[in-house]
């Protein structure tokens, strides 16, 4: 793809829109698209990644980044329209492109151009939520390859693909990979000639316009609790960033159902505005859909696993063509998903789960859950770092409402104190209920402290230690270094030292 073939596409679809000036020594002219040169070019908003032939995007993320990507004489430079009043003084030569929306609403399309639109006869289900993205996304390509379906899962965990012999891994560092990573991954998955995909889509990318430029064809939205607010600030913005990924599958689906939602009284008055807006049509899941043997026979068949569950099948399965029949249980061998429900056996009557859950409803409807299994809970957790506070004491309180045992340790600290992350954990504990509190900041040592209180104090009771926050996580960020630690590593490490004494 050629720089002026690439903008001619992306003039089709938004006619208008972008302004493109010629800068050559001491010449400064408006041009029209069809006056830039055909010459090949790279995509990207990372300025490391820049030179002669790129053109760079500055984007949320990239902008601070800006002057260090003139210095190294892009082709070309798509700014925002006060970035371009702003550098017009730099010394440069090149092309500025200046578009009536940010420069982040353009990357999606422009990519999805420049890799021939991959995503155009793809089936793709986007999901979103505050909890259960991964799991349901997990669950929408175990089901398809049941079916013999060559697929692929994109998020948290990077992307994976079938191809009807042999799955692939790969790594991308990103929930919902930026723009021209994704449809780059898209056109791979293409050439592969696989088509059925079950892509995460954050609040954040939903936000930073990561999936303009994408055929969705279906919607599905899990939970909505508190999150991200160290980016979105408000619950109203939190929640208005999910819903555009509902506007953006109105633009391209096919489906006669596209939309599938966990019914939440928090969430239906949006979702009764947004049908009435749209006219769309979106099926509400409720506790009544749960009474089949599909939801029941799965691993974990926690009551959130169910929904999972449900939004897979209705996900996976295309024009309301049911994929497999609620009676039928294509689940029974899921193998799960790392760091999610993730059981290690301890003992006879004590298990360990780790668990994902950072947000106060992945913990609750977590402990809620399994007080119903376990006699104790004894739960280890803590707070990140440099992120939401206001959910610290929130959390506090809801790991006093069902734990018999709490040890509060460190998350991903970051560039906080952790003792400090610890104290406004505790604000949000009773004080009758402090005695409750074991405090070990070393999360080693507090997980190994943990395993050896369930070993000490077993009474015949089915005993549950849960460690929550990281889930598959394989690091700890301390400061500005990630180092490596793992919650299940741990917990092996602790049983091999103790089988081999």
């Amino acid at each position: 793809m050629n720089l002026k073939k690439a903008f001619l596409k992306l003039e089709e679809r938004f006619p208008s829109h972008i302004k493109i000036f010629r800068v050559y020594k001491d010449d400064f002219t408006e041009i029209q698209i069809n006056e830039l040169p055909e010459i090949g070019f790279i995509i990207t908003d990372d300025s490391r990644r820049v030179d002669e032939n790129t053109l760079f995007f500055s984007t949320y993320y990239s902008k601070k980044f800006l002057n260090d990507a003139i210095s190294k004489k892009p082709v070309g430079l798509f700014l925002s329209k006060k970035e371009f009043q702003d550098v017009l003084h730099q010394p440069y030569e090149g092309y500025y492109i200046v578009g009536k929306k940010k420069p982040d609403f353009y990357l999606g399309y422009l990519s999805s151009i420049y890799y021939d639109d991959p995503s155009k006869n793809m089936y793709i289900v986007a999901i979103t939520g505050t909890n259960g993205k991964t799991t349901t996304s997990f669950m929408i390509y175990h089901l398809w390859k049941k079916k013999q379906i060559p697929c692929a899962v994109i998020g948290t965990l990077g992307v994976y693909y079938w191809n009807s012999s042999e799955e692939n891994h790969l790594e991308t560092g990103f929930t919902t990979p930026r723009s021209y990573e994704l449809h780059k991954i898209l056109s791979l998955l293409n050439e592969k000639n696989i088509r059925h995909i079950a892509i995460e889509a954050s609040s954040e990318a939903l936000a930073l316009r990561r999936l303009e430029g994408l055929n969705i064809q279906k919607a599905i939205f899990t939970t909505f609790g508190r999150d991200h607010l160290d980016f979105h600030q408000t619950l109203n913005a939190y929640f208005f960033a999910k819903l555009h990924l509902f506007f953006l599958t109105l633009r391209t689906t096919e489906q006669k159902i596209p939309f599938i939602v966990v019914y939440d009284k928090n969430t239906y008055y949006h979702f009764y505005k947004f049908i009435r807006k749209t006219r769309s049509k979106i099926l509400i899941l409720l506790k009544t859909h749960l009474n089949y043997p599909y939801v029941k026979n799965q691993p974990t068949p926690l009551i959130f696993n169910q929904f999972n569950a449900l939004c897979a099948l209705y996900g996976a399965s295309e024009n309301e063509l049911p994929l497999f029949d609620l009676n039928e249980t294509p689940l029974e061998d899921f193998k799960g998903v790392p760091g999610r429900v993730d059981r290690i056996k301890l003992s006879d009557n004590i298990d360990v789960i780790i668990d994902y859950a950072h947000t106060p409803d992945a913990l609750e409807n977590l402990l809620k859950e399994l007080k119903k299994e376990y006699a104790n809970l004894i739960l280890v957790f803590g707070c990140g770092g440099n992120r939401d506070r206001e959910k610290r004491p929130i959390m506090g309180e809801i790991a006093s409402n069902y734990s018999d045992l709490i040890v509060l340790t460190d998350d991903n600290p970051r560039n906080e104190d952790p003792k400090l992350i610890r104290e406004e954990i505790k604000k949000g504990i009773p004080l009758n209920k402090t005695n409750l509190i074991k405090e070990i900041g070393d999360r080693r040592e507090a997980i190994k402290f943990s395993i050896e209180y369930c070993l000490s104090h077993n009474i015949n009771q089915k005993t549950c230690l849960v460690i929550a926050g990281k889930g598959h996580e394989n690091y700890q960020i301390i400061q500005n270094k990630k180092i490596p630690f793992s919650d299940k590593e741990v917990v092996l490490e602790f049983l091999h030292e103790k089988t081999t004494r």
